[in-house]
């Protein structure tokens, strides 16, 4: 089965204390693997180019990224960041009636659309002191505005006349 053409391929951004959200609704590979795809006689290229071949292109492709700032913290506090942003993030899903691939729960609303393309949560520092139950209000806060903003920008593709070669308007005289 072919993967559904989205009617926006725009990028949508998020923002908040503890996170920054980007969706695109077309699959884009994460900059680590385009390192890897890039250089032709690296080991693992085979391995990743194989991955990304037969990723199916009619899921949602979302990861979780740790901001630079919280570089300096340790290995074991960035996992555990990680780890507690992916349980909100799916929590989130969940609530807007999606699966962790944004899919449509089957007891979802008759309105509700799956989420198709890749979207990044990058971690901010301030998440580090915040408590789980403000990083979930947060996580499912912007997840409802990129459905939102998504949705939006949709119905403004779709509404809005497409430009071709000839219009209807007569040409205007050279003066």
């Amino acid at each position: 089965m072919a993967p559904p053409v989205p009617s926006f391929t725009g990028k949508v951004y998020a923002t908040s204390a503890n996170f920054i959200v980007r969706y695109r609704a077309i699959h884009s590979t994460p900059v680590v693997a385009s390192r890897y795809l890039t250089a032709s006689n690296h080991p693992i290229r085979p391995k990743i180019a194989h991955m990304y071949d037969h990723r199916e292109k009619d899921h949602l492709w979302w990861r979780v990224n740790i901001n630079m700032q919280i570089q300096h913290v340790t290995r074991v506090v960035r996992s555990w960041a990680a780890r507690r942003t992916r349980v909100a993030f799916l929590q989130a899903l969940k609530n807007n009636g999606l699966d962790h691939l944004g899919k449509v729960l089957p007891e979802a609303k008759s309105w509700q659309q799956p989420l198709i393309g890749t979207m990044e949560v990058v971690v901010r520092e301030y998440s580090l002191t915040s408590n789980f139950e403000t990083i979930q209000q947060d996580a499912n806060s912007l997840l409802q505005n990129i459905l939102k903003l998504k949705h939006q920008k949709e119905s403004l593709k779709q509404s809005s006349p497409k430009k071709g070669k000839f219009s209807s308007k007569p040409p205007r005289s050279k003066s």
